[in-house]
C-alpha cells in the first residue's frame, strides 16, 4: 500500500510505515524545503515517538521538538512564530495500528501530492543516508496556544459541559481552555492520552463513538457535549437532548453568524457539503466558494479569496482567525460564544427537518477509480460535477461518489428532500457500485 497520500504520508506502523522510510522522508523533506529548522509534534500514539525520531535522526539541523500536541497546535505554533517547515507524526482518527506524518511549509500550509509529497516519494529511492548529529531544542507551547486561542472568546452565561477526547491528545488541552472562558466541564470522557485508544476509535464521525457522550448529556443535564478526534483538528458537538448535530449545520449557523458580522465575505464549502450550508450563506448575502474535500483544498481556496470561514462535513472548521487553519477547539470555544448569546436550538431544528439525509456510507472495495468512470457514464444524461469523485444531481436530491483521500474506501453521500426520495436514490446508487 502505498504511504504517500493525497495531503499527508499515512500507513500501517511498522508494515507500511516503518522507522527507515521515515528517516528518508526527513531527509527528503529537508531537502525539498531547503531548511534548516524545522519544528516537529507528535500525538499520543504509541509509535508516535519512535517515528519522531527517527524523522530527525539523519538531520543536522535545528529540530524545534514542541512535544505531544493537538494538530491545531502546531499550526499555530508554525504560523504564529513564522517557521518556515513543520512536521506533525499523527493519523488523526484512525486506528491505533496507524500512523502518519502531516508536512507543512511556511504560514503552516500543508504540503499536497501536487505541491511536495510525489517529489519527497521520488526522492526517498534516491536518499542515502548518512550519519548526523540533529540539535533538538524541546519547547512547550501549550499555555501560550491557550491564551491565543481563547482571547477573543466571550460567553455571555455560563454553559455546562460534557467533553469526550477519545484517549486522544485533547484532554489536557480542552480542559485547561473551557475552563478560561466561564465554560463548566461536568465530564471528561476518555481524557487522559493512550495511545492504544481503549474505549473507541478517537474518530467522532463515527455516531457509535458518541453513544457514552449522548447517555451522559442527559444524564447530567448538561448544555452541549463536545467530541474531538485524536489529534484536536475534528470536532462533533451533542445538543442539551442527547442528540447529534450534524456538522453542516454547525456550518450554516457560524456562516450566518460571521456573515451578520462581516457582511459580503466569502465562505468556502466542500462539494460534499448538505444544500443547508451553501443555501445559508446566499440568504446571508455571502459569497460561497466550493472546493474539493480536503483541509489543503479548504485551505488554498480560503487562502486565494480571503474568505472567513470554512468548513466540511467531516468536522473540520477553518477560520481566518487561525490562520485559516482547522482548529476544533476553537471552533467548540466559538460555537459555545455563538450558543451562549444566542437561543440556537429552533434554528438546529429547522435546519435538522429541512432534508434528510444520514451518515456517510462507506464501501471497502478495489477498482474504485472505475467504478467512478462506470457512473460518469451510466449517469451522462444527468447534471453532474466531476470536482471530486462524481456528483449527480437528481429532481430531489443528489448524490457524490468519491475515493477518500485518506483511506481505502470509496465514499458515498446521499441527500433528498425526504426519505423516500432518498432511499429512491440510495437503491440506485448502490445498484450501480455493486454491479
Amino acid at each position: 500500500m502505498n504511504i504517500f497520500k493525497a495531503y499527508d504520508i499515512r500507513g500501517i506502523y511498522d508494515k507500511e510505515l516503518n522507522l527507515d522510510i521515515t528517516k528518508k522522508i526527513g531527509v527528503a523533506f529537508q531537502k525539498l524545503l531547503k531548511t534548516k529548522e524545522i519544528v516537529i509534534g507528535y500525538d499520543c500514539r504509541l509509535s508516535s515517538i519512535p517515528i519522531k525520531n527517527a524523522f530527525t535522526s539523519n538531520l543536522n539541523h535545528k529540530i524545534i521538538d514542541i512535544g505531544q500536541v493537538s494538530t491545531p497546535l502546531f499550526y499555530y505554533v508554525v504560523a504564529n512564530y513564522n517557521k518556515k517547515a513543520g512536521a506533525m507524526i499523527t493519523a488523526s482518527h484512525l486506528e491505533a495500528k496507524y500512523n502518519g506524518i502531516k508536512l507543512v511549509k511556511k504560514i503552516a500550509f500543508p504540503l499536497t501530492y501536487e505541491t511536495g509529497i510525489k517529489e519527497i516519494e521520488k526522492l526517498t529511492k534516491k536518499i542515502k543516508l548518512k550519519k548526523a548529529k540533529p540539535r533538538i531544542i524541546k519547547k512547550s507551547f501549550i499555555d501560550n496556544y491557550i491564551k491565543w486561542v481563547t482571547k477573543n472568546i466571550k460567553l455571555k452565561k455560563e454553559l455546562k459541559v460534557i467533553i469526550d477526547c477519545g484517549n486522544g491528545v485533547m484532554g489536557p488541552i480542552a480542559t485547561k481552555a473551557f475552563k478560561k472562558v466561564n465554560c463548566k466541564v461536568i465530564s471528561c470522557l476518555y481524557c487522559n492520552p493512550n495511545g492504544k485508544f481503549p474505549n473507541h476509535t478517537p474518530n467522532p464521525l463515527l455516531n457509535d463513538t458518541l453513544k457514552k457522550l449522548q447517555k451522559e448529556v442527559n444524564l447530567k443535564k448538561a448544555d452541549l457535549g463536545i467530541a474531538f478526534d485524536g489529534d484536536g483538528d475534528r470536532l462533533r458537538i451533542v445538543n442539551n437532548k442527547g442528540k447529534i448535530i450534524d456538522n453542516d449545520i454547525i456550518n450554516a449557523i457560524f456562516s450566518r453568524y460571521y456573515l451578520e458580522n462581516n457582511p459580503k465575505n466569502k465562505i468556502v464549502y466542500c462539494i460534499n457539503s448538505s444544500n443547508i450550508f451553501k443555501e445559508y450563506i446566499d440568504e446571508n448575502e455571502g459569497f460561497a466558494i466550493l472546493a474539493k474535500v480536503g483541509h489543503s483544498y479548504i485551505k488554498q481556496k480560503m487562502i486565494q479569496n480571503k474568505a472567513i470561514f470554512g468548513g466540511e462535513y467531516s468536522g473540520h472548521f477553518y477560520f481566518k482567525d487561525t490562520f485559516y487553519h482547522d482548529d476544533a477547539l476553537y471552533a467548540a470555544l466559538k460555537f459555545l460564544e455563538i450558543y451562549s448569546e444566542q437561543e440556537l436550538n429552533n434554528e438546529i431544528n429547522y435546519l435538522s427537518n429541512k432534508y434528510y439525509t444520514i451518515p456517510e456510507l462507506r464501501i471497502n472495495i478495489k477498482n474504485k477509480d472505475l467504478i467512478i468512470k462506470k457512473l460518469e457514464n451510466k449517469f451522462k444524461n444527468y447534471k453532474t460535477s466531476k470536482l471530486d469523485g462524481i456528483k449527480i444531481y437528481f429532481e430531489k436530491g443528489w448524490a457524490l461518489v468519491r475515493s477518500s483521500h485518506t483511506e481505502d474506501i470509496l465514499s458515498i453521500r446521499i441527500e433528498a428532500i425526504n426519505k423516500k426520495e432518498f432511499e429512491k436514490i440510495k437503491k440506485l446508487i448502490i445498484k450501480n457500485v455493486r454491479n
